[in-house]
């Protein structure tokens, strides 16, 4: 699925779109890719209902995305990895009349 990711922010350079922080009608907008964490997960869990199936039998994430080996969804390293695309530049695109100001960062915090 980040390979998927990059083929999509690939399709958006060859388009020109704009997936950098940039300057839009005058507000700065900052793209920022994530993944939820199971740590986030902090509710007790639903008691009292039966039948209820665990969240890997309900969200399509569980069943669709596919991570590179060694990443996967229950210990978060699928979260850090998606969160470190933020640190490499990205297409700056521009063509909403405001992106060539702000819009030349290269995405990251280097």
């Amino acid at each position: 699925s980040i390979d998927r990711l990059l083929e999509i922010e690939a399709t958006c350079a060859r388009l020109g779109v704009c997936t950098a922080p940039a300057l839009a009608a005058g507000a700065i907008v900052v793209p920022i890719l994530s993944w939820h964490h199971p740590s986030w997960d902090t509710e007790p869990d639903i008691s009292g209902w039966r039948g209820i199936p665990p969240v890997e039998r309900c969200l399509m994430d569980y069943h669709m995305t596919r991570w590179p080996p060694g990443v996967r969804q229950e210990d978060g390293s699928a979260a850090a990895a998606v969160d470190e695309l933020n640190d490499r530049p990205r297409a700056g695109g521009g063509g909403d009349g405001g992106g060539g100001e702000g819009g030349g960062g290269d995405g990251g915090g280097d």
